[in-house]
């Protein structure tokens, strides 16, 4: 049975499947392997076939693409209309998984997730410089992250978060992890940052809960520094404690107390 019957259209595919071109190019040219978008059709009868035609496909729900680079390594994007995506990667031997995929609701804001993904699985290296749809996209995120609506609040969190660098834009996120009013706004960023398994995302929540005066955003953030999901697994877990370890020499002793309370508590 069909689950997908009443797909909103939140995300214009064609517009996204330009997002995937612009940046081809430069993936190629940088030593990746970009296959061929694939278009899946609504229209047609289940179960649905995957095409590679543009013009074969009536009404499309969802676009797909791989990327490969060096060492095997994958990226697999399937993007829906309605506004979401599953995001499967290969990276070595242990590391394998499914990357955050949240608050997709421009093609704009797909090319701010799909400069995330590319240097999260195959490399710095391949870091998107800033510029064009990307910086109109952090933009449009800033401005939202003062809505006096929450929901805006905490999707602009999510946004955010997910930029390729957020070194620029650290004010702004500090401000949405100490959010005065609704601490949905602070999970939401928080998970997003600590979903970008890297050193910027976790400094950037242990930063905000050294300094959390409100005691239920303060064990909010505590609470998503324990439910961090690689804590689940040894490889990862190890890749956690190594970050919070040099964190612990970090210049701001705020964050160097919170590390080094982190690690005590693994004793």
């Amino acid at each position: 049975m069909r689950n997908d019957l009443l797909m909103q259209r939140v995300i214009d595919l064609d517009q996204a499947v330009a997002v995937i071109t612009e940046r081809a190019a430069r993936w190629r040219a940088a030593g990746l392997k970009v296959g061929q978008v694939t278009w899946r059709d609504e229209a047609a009868p289940w179960p649905p076939q995957f095409e590679t035609d543009r013009a074969r496909v009536r009404d499309p729900d969802s676009i797909g693409v791989l990327i490969s680079g060096p060492a095997d390594a994958e990226l697999s994007v399937v993007l829906f209309r309605g506004g979401w995506a599953d995001v499967d990667f290969h990276n070595g031997l242990n590391d394998i998984g499914t990357l955050p995929a949240a608050a997709i609701d421009s093609a704009a804001a797909f090319g701010i997730q799909l400069d995330q993904w590319v240097p999260r699985v195959f490399g710095g290296d391949f870091a998107a410089p800033l510029g064009g749809d990307i910086e109109q996209g952090l933009r449009d995120s800033i401005a939202e992250a003062d809505s006096p609506a929450s929901s805006v609040r905490a999707a602009a969190g999510r946004r955010l978060a997910a930029a390729p660098r957020i070194e620029s834009i650290a004010g702004v996120l500090h401000r949405l992890l100490l959010d005065a009013e609704d601490t949905g706004v602070t999970s939401d960023t928080a998970v997003a940052l600590l979903a970008r398994r890297d050193l910027a995302g976790l400094r950037a929540v242990l930063a905000a809960r050294a300094v959390a005066s409100d005691q239920g955003t303060a064990d909010q953030l505590a609470a998503e520094l324990d439910c961090d999901p690689r804590w689940a697994t040894g490889e990862n877990g190890t890749e956690l404690i190594t970050q919070l370890r040099t964190l612990t020499s970090d210049t701001d002793p705020e964050v160097r107390n919170e590390a080094w309370l982190r690690l005590s508590r693994l004793r």
